[in-house]
């Protein structure tokens, strides 16, 4: 339910009223307390947005600040990429294993890959990008404006849409 700003709103609902009472016996009882608020005041977006900015940093940096001050709730901490990337192992797994899964059923072979395209905000992630730079080579790879692909895919998808 926190993977997304979207989903977060869930927890609003009474039948996690007890969740967010019990959690709070629990080892972090602030953390908790921040997350209720965040979630009762309706902050998800906003909190989601400086989650995004952080991860955009630690793209470009070896450290970000997590900022985030709205209505008395204030979230002020700092994180290294390695502690990111280690949050984001899993995903990361899961990205070379559909990679692999390309690979094979396209009966190609890495070597045979003449280009790797990379677009999207998460294919700027140092980690991405050194999984792919390690099964195709570095110099393979290619940027794309993530912002022209998005837009570029949405108008795509719309057109099919319409018919």
């Amino acid at each position: 339910m926190l993977e997304s700003w979207q989903l977060m709103v869930n927890l609003s609902r009474p039948r996690y009223y007890e969740v967010f009472v019990q959690a709070k016996k629990g080892s972090q009882p602030e953390g908790i307390e921040r997350l209720e608020k965040l979630v009762r005041q309706n902050l998800g977006f906003s909190f989601f947005q400086a989650l995004e900015q952080a991860k955009i940093n630690l793209s470009r940096g070896p450290f970000a600040d997590i900022r985030f001050s709205i209505n008395g709730t204030e979230i002020n901490e700092k994180m290294t990429r390695s502690q990111f990337e280690n949050l984001i192992q899993e995903e990361i797994s899961m990205a070379g294993a559909a990679v692999d899964e390309v690979l094979t059923q396209s009966g190609l072979q890495a070597d045979q890959i003449h280009a790797v395209l990379r677009t999207g905000g998460s294919a700027e992630i140092p980690a991405f990008i050194n999984l792919l730079a390690g099964r195709f080579g570095a110099e393979r790879l290619r940027a794309l404006n993530p912002f022209e692909t998005i837009v570029g895919g949405l108008a795509i998808k719309a057109n099919e849409m319409r018919g």
